[in-house]
């Protein structure tokens, strides 16, 4: 960053004669190195999205082959955090497994006319993600 001197004229006690000053002080540091900022700004949005993004997938798709194992296949509507609990349960013991296992089947349940709708009435016919 560039050096920028703030220029507030201070009281005896050395505080900004007024809060206003102080800000703009503040503002024209910002506006003086406004071009640094911003990159330093994308740069870490960026980096902290890319691990975002990256954890969510390594453990959405651990859950997702949980769930597979005991024969589920979870729908793109399920939040990473359902997936989580529920590969979490059916880990546990057969008590939470079954829990899992009738959470889900109540979900799908409730869901089956939307999915076959999804698929054009015709669940059973599929080819390539659309059906026939």
């Amino acid at each position: 960053m560039t050096d920028s001197n703030i220029s507030i004229r201070k009281s005896r006690d050395g505080r900004p004669n007024s809060p206003f000053a102080y800000l703009a002080g503040i503002a024209k540091l910002a506006l003086d190195n406004r071009d640094q900022i911003s990159a330093m700004k994308s740069y870490y949005m960026d980096s902290i999205s890319e691990i975002e993004s990256e954890y969510a997938a390594l453990v959405d798709a651990d859950a997702i082959g949980t769930l597979m194992q005991f024969g589920w296949f979870p729908d793109f509507d399920m939040v990473p955090m359902q997936l989580r609990l529920l590969a979490k349960a059916f880990k546990q013991d057969s008590v939470q497994s079954q829990f899992a296992h009738s959470k889900l089947c109540s979900r799908f349940r409730e869901r089956l006319a939307i999915i076959e709708g999804d698929v054009g009435g015709h669940p059973h016919v599929i080819t390539g993600g659309h059906a026939k």
